[in-house]
């Protein structure tokens, strides 16, 4: 009773001790309800990114599709069954034909922009290349390399480190180059 003694005899009463309990319960809900889309503003620039969980065929603004840095696009006749980000985008927008979507990607590379990217058959971690679809043709798809092919060519490997390297060049790229 030291503390707000006019205060707490007000709240002797089990139903103010419900009361609290709902309202502090309900508080925990709210603050940390589990979040669909996390927005990032990008520091002294006009880009803002957002991270998004769900559907990304229903996302109506531009989409990261990572990819290796060999900008392989094939999924070895798994675009049926494949459900990673470059399966979908493949299926929805490109009729299922990675083809179309690889000659995008290497006429893009050919230009001067992409000279100093390259490393023999691969390009830098980090290196983007905007396309569009002619099904979508408002919002450009940014295929980023964020990974490297294993030695035997099965299976791609991402490390901790390239992510740092791969978000900074995706920001100067599209900060640059729209």
């Amino acid at each position: 009773d030291f503390f707000f003694a006019d205060y707490t005899k007000d709240f002797n009463t089990p139903l103010s001790l419900y009361a609290a309990l709902v309202a502090c319960l309900l508080y925990a809900l709210v603050k940390n309800w589990p979040r669909s889309s996390f927005v990032y503003k990008i520091a002294n620039r006009d880009v803002r990114i957002e991270l998004r969980i769900g559907d990304i065929s229903k996302y109506k603004g531009s989409i990261v599709v990572p990819v290796n840095t060999a900008f392989d696009v094939n999924l070895n006749g798994n675009v049926g069954v494949a459900k990673s980000v470059k399966a979908t985008i493949i299926k929805k927008y490109f009729k299922k034909d990675h083809t179309q979507v690889a000659k995008r990607i290497q006429k893009e590379l050919k230009r001067d922009l992409y000279l100093t990217q390259h490393e023999g058959d691969k390009y830098k971690i980090g290196t983007t290349v905007q396309i569009k679809a002619d099904r979508r043709p408002d919002a450009p798809f940014y295929f980023l390399a964020n990974s490297h092919r294993t030695t035997d060519g099965s299976r791609v490997k991402a490390h901790e480190d390239d992510l740092t390297l791969t978000l900074s060049s995706l920001w100067s790229y599209v900060s640059e180059h729209g």
